[in-house]
């Protein structure tokens, strides 16, 4: 993947050969345009949900489907993961390796992490990275995002608190924010 070859809103990945299979171009107004084989298509970036998914505003930060209360009072006794909740910036990578063996301790199974990419504006060159920990239980995803505070400053108010919520609840948080 190359960025910036023909200017810093231009992004484009490449073959063994070093050819050009497909671009996108953003614009200042959030308009992008995807360029792949010849074939050329314009958007406007939103704040979409998939089709058929209410989009509802998650105010709360812990769920109702677990004791999420519980869990984040018990992380917060250890002195260690504390700190990073207290301290959330740039924690949420080391936390990462506690908060699954906790999760793992409190019978959730399937742990994985997830990361995502922040932008704050489309024409960012270099996005915030940011990770939290998934796991099961009963069937149903889970996110503990213990870390997800530190955007509260950033122009996501919604991101107020530690977060332990279901997957889809979770989703919703980060889209509302």
């Amino acid at each position: 993947m190359h960025s910036g070859l023909h200017g810093e809103n231009y992004f484009c990945i490449l073959d063994e050969d070093s050819q050009e299979i497909l671009s996108v171009t953003l614009d200042d107004v959030g308009n992008y345009t995807v360029n792949c084989q010849g074939y050329s298509e314009t958007h406007h970036l939103t704040m979409a949900t998939e089709p058929g998914v209410e989009r509802t505003d998650i105010t709360y930060n812990l769920t109702s489907d677990i004791d999420a209360a519980a869990y984040l009072e018990e992380l917060k006794q250890n002195p260690i993961i504390n700190n990073k909740i207290m301290n959330p910036v740039g924690q949420c990578e080391s936390l990462m390796t506690p908060v699954s063996n906790f999760m793992n301790e409190k019978g959730f199974d399937n742990i994985r992490y997830r990361g995502i990419f922040i932008w704050d504006k489309p024409t960012e060159e270099i996005p915030t990275n940011h990770f939290a920990v998934v796991g099961n239980k009963e069937g149903k995803d889970y996110v503990f995002d213990v870390s997800a505070h530190q955007f509260e400053n950033r122009g996501m108010s919604n991101l107020n608190g530690p977060l332990i919520l279901s997957a889809d609840e979770w989703v919703c948080k980060y889209r509302m924010a």
